[in-house]
């Protein structure tokens, strides 16, 4: 037995799927690795993990599980949580990561195949790039993404098993159900093996037809060469029919630019007229442009350049005679204006405040204040005094003499200074009788207090206000004063006879002193009153006042005449208004000279000029004149000119543009000619060039598809030599399993001359063919699947990877078929050139179980039987 096949020994899964840690060891009764090449037989109930060990080691070599990932794509699922267990044990944590590990035997060496996958979004693990594979050989590690990479390895070649493994060597009920669904193309692909041969041919016409790749509902175009190069050709003959018209448009307009300047040629007459005199320095007259034999676009630039000069020119004595208009017109609304604010600011005021002018006429602010300040401290004292003394005395002296108080307040006055003299003499009499006598001053004080004492008891205080007793300020407190006046004897009569006088005049001293001080406060405050409302009239009439001072006049001359003397002067102002000598111009046309400006800031004015008052207008007519003379001394900064701007005519400058333009526009005539003529020729280059380009892309298309046509025929003769191939071991394969049936014969057949299809039909009683999905029932159906899985697999004898996979390939056979079909595969595997090494079969069937297992054994057949016994729960039989 030779060493070159690829047979799987063991099978390790961690976190796959429904495995969370199982191995799998297979042909463990053989010793050598060479002799583990058989059928592997795996038995038990559904749910317990059968389809699960396929689907690891499909993952394992190929980095994904076709079925699952179909079933995925279809329901297109984003969220995490329903892509959980796509690839991940259930029961796995964060970070746990999903292990498969094939180990094989392949050209005489130990070989590990191990992929892993650590990402939390499962859908990535069925992406070679999303899980991490390497390979072992010997004790060498190698990186990669599948199997193939391993035979690129040891064989030195490509090998595509990764790419096939699901379409080749997988077989399921669902797949064979979906053979209902199959077209004609389908058909095509599922024996493309026997069709080979012809690589270099699909290739080159995948190149020239493009080729589309499906990855569930994803579909991926390519575009082939020969509809590239046709819709570039599409896309530039209509470039150049667009081209053409575009050339056509241009000759017609250069035909009518040429025809256009020979009509309006007519200079010759005007040009001989004298230019006159020069106004510019290095000014040139017309004719020197229209006649020199400089350059045309040269001259055509220069003359374009004098021509904006003199624009320039016209526009600034434009706006000098607009300024000429606007001067006399602003000094009307001037005076208008100032009539019109002498009546608001005085005229109205003067009505409105007569008795308020009449108030403060002839008088002086400053005094006025100044007489406030002064009544404002003779008030403060007035009430600061709280007794009528010498210092009193002399202040109300000087009040009555400063404001002539009436004849009542003059005799209080008199009055108050009589008493005052009276209660000096007292106070001198009492003096005579001081003594230090510590007694006599202690019986003295009770005597001259007796009645104060009075007044203190019957006020209801307890203690005496001297001595502070409780016991001697009753009733004979009174007696107490008595006998101290008796002890002082009759000499000191006298003197309580002067101390009553005294307290007597002192209490007639306040009663009038008070009468007198509140009647001179009503005089003062009366008095300030008065000098307050002048200070205010002043106050309120002084925007007023400033509004006189502009007119020359003020209050102490005001009156009605007065101001109807200034009135009639601003009135004739007005009238010897001199008449305007320039041009009227309307408001728009003044705009329009406006927008000649920089900086201007007055255009909505103007819009609205006929709304503006009279000191708008004045506003906008001072702008224009402050404009006007910046824009004036902008333009001759940067021009020269020969003679004084104020006796430059506007028809001179006129005259000199209207010749300029025509000079400029014929010698733009002359470049526009030249230009025209010069895209003609440029368009016809183009289109010619491209036109060239476009026949030899055309002839390339040509023989593309001829070299498509050709190659098609080549490649369809040959399918249809290797179909009558196929069709052999199809016919074959088929009678064996099927041997009771109405179905005499399987039928393979291509079709078309340039497209690859390919028919399977079958000949039923009678000799009549039929399209298989058409008349097949689901039991037939499942024995012509497992006859083109079985034709497919022996196609590939020579693929060194030969393990092929059978889930549950029975389904609706009925006992004589699957008799049939193990007795086909016990025959195949006991042939010499057999067309497996390893055929992995999946039933739950019991009786299929017993049946291969007996078979096998009986004719020496080599068997891996694993029986599951619970989910990954498994025995070797």
């Amino acid at each position: 037995m030779t060493n070159n096949k690829f047979l799987i020994s063991k099978v390790h899964i961690s976190n796959f799927r429904g495995y969370r840690e199982k191995s799998f060891d297979l042909f463990s009764d053989k010793e050598s690795k060479d002799l583990k090449n058989g059928i592997i037989l795996i038995s038990g109930p559904n749910g317990f993990g059968k389809t699960t060990l396929l689907d690891a080691i499909e993952w394992c070599l190929t980095g994904t599980v076709r079925r699952l990932e179909n079933e995925f794509l279809i329901r297109r699922e984003t969220s995490k949580s329903l892509q959980s267990g796509l690839i991940k044990n259930s029961s796995s944590t964060r970070g746990d990561i999903v292990t498969v590990k094939v180990e094989a035997y392949f050209n005489g060496k130990n070989i590990e195949l191990i992929r892993t996958f650590s990402e939390s979004t499962e859908r990535l693990g069925f992406n070679p790039s999303g899980t991490d594979f390497k390979f072992i050989i010997g004790d060498k590690e190698y990186g990669g993404s599948t199997i193939d990479d391993l035979f690129s390895v040891e064989l030195n070649r490509e090998v595509q098993v990764s790419k096939y493994l699901y379409d080749r060597h997988i077989c399921t009920f669902d797949k064979n159900l979906k053979l209902y669904n199959n077209s004609r193309e389908d058909f095509y692909k599922s024996f493309s093996l026997f069709f080979g041969g012809t690589e270099e041919i699909e290739s080159i016409l995948n190149n020239l037809e493009g080729f589309e790749e499906k990855q569930g509902r994803t579909k991926t175009v390519t575009t082939g060469l020969v509809e590239e190069l046709n819709n570039k050709i599409i896309s530039e003959r209509k470039f150049l029919e667009s081209l053409s018209q575009t050339l056509k448009q241009e000759k017609d307009n250069y035909g009518e630019l040429k025809k256009n300047i020979a009509e309006s040629s007519n200079l010759d007459l005007e040009l001989k007229r004298n230019w006159g005199k020069l106004i510019f320095s290095g000014e040139k007259s017309a004719d020197h442009y229209y006649f020199s034999e400089d350059d045309i676009a040269q001259n055509y630039t220069l003359c374009k350049g004098q021509r904006e000069r003199f624009e320039h020119l016209q526009k600034v004595l434009l706006a000098q005679s607009v300024k000429k208009y606007i001067v006399p017109e602003m000094d009307r609304c001037i005076a208008n204006e100032d009539l019109s604010n002498f009546r608001k600011s005085i005229i109205e005021p003067f009505e409105a405040n007569q008795n308020l002018i009449e108030l403060i006429q002839n008088k002086d602010l400053k005094q006025y204040k100044e007489k406030k300040l002064s009544l404002d401290s003779e008030i403060y004292k007035v009430e600061q005094s709280k007794q009528f003394n010498s210092e009193s005395q002399i202040f109300f002296v000087q009040i009555q003499m400063k404001y002539e108080l009436e004849q009542r307040l003059i005799d209080l006055l008199s009055e108050l200074n009589r008493k005052l003299s009276q209660k000096e003499q007292y106070n001198s009499q009492i003096k005579e009788f001081e003594t230090n006598e510590q007694t006599t001053k202690a019986l003295r004080a009770l005597v001259d207090h007796i009645s104060g004492f009075e007044q203190i008891r019957h006020s209801g205080q307890e203690k005496c206000p001297l001595c502070g007793s409780i016991e001697f300020f009753g009733e004979q407190g009174t007696e107490l004063a008595t006998e101290a006046k008796r002890l002082l004897g009759t000499v000191d009569n006298a003197r309580s006879t002067l101390v009553n006088a005294l307290t007597a005049i002192e209490v007639d001293i306040i009663k009038h002193y008070t009468e007198f001080k509140n009647a001179v406060l009503t005089v003062l405050t009366n008095l300030r009153t008065d000098v307050a409302a002048v200070i205010n009239s002043f106050s309120e009439l002084e925007l007023f006042s400033l509004e006189l001072n502009k007119y020359g006049l003020t209050y102490n001359e005001l009156t009605i005449e007065k101001i109807h003397e200034v009135e009639n002067k601003l009135l004739l102002r007005i009238e010897e208004q001199l008449p305007i000598e320039s041009n009227e111009f309307s408001a728009n046309e003044i705009n329009s000279v406006y927008k000649f400006f920089p900086n201007k800031t007055k255009e909505t004015y103007w819009e609205m000029y006929d709304q503006l008052n009279n000191s708008q207008k004045v506003e906008i007519f001072k702008d224009f004149i402050e404009l006007c003379r910046l824009y004036t001394e902008d333009f001759l900064k940067t021009n020269q000119l020969l003679v004084p701007i104020s006796d430059i005519s506007m028809d001179v400058v006129a005259s000199k543009l209207d010749t300029l333009r025509k000079v400029e526009n014929e010698l733009k005539n002359d470049e526009l000619l030249k230009e025209a003529e010069k895209k003609v020729k440029e368009l016809e280059a183009k289109y010619q060039t491209l036109n060239n380009e476009l026949i030899v892309r055309e002839k390339k298309l040509n023989k593309l598809k001829k070299l498509q046509r050709e190659l098609k025929e080549i490649r369809n003769k040959w399918d249809k030599r290797v179909v009558e191939q196929i069709n052999e071991p199809m016919q074959r394969i088929f009678k064996r399993l099927s041997r009771h049936t109405n179905i005499e014969s399987l039928n393979l057949f291509s079709e078309g001359i340039t497209t690859q299809k390919t028919n399977v039909t079958v000949t039923v009683d009678g000799g009549k063919e039929m399209y298989v999905p058409n008349v097949l029932s689901a039991g037939q159906l499942s024995m012509v699947s497992l006859s083109m899985f079985l034709t497919v697999a022996m196609g590939q004898k020579k693929n060194p990877f030969r393990c092929y996979f059978l889930d549950d390939p029975i389904q609706s056979m009925d006992d004589l078929n699957v008799l049939s079909f193990v007795d086909l595969l016990r025959v195949e595997q006991n042939e010499k050139d057999q067309f497996f090494d390893q055929l992995f079969i999946t039933t739950c069937n019991e009786d299929l179980e017993k049946l291969i297992a007996h078979k096998m054994k009986t004719f020496n057949v080599n068997l891996c039987h694993l029986h599951f016994d619970g989910y990954g729960e498994c025995r070797n039989i």
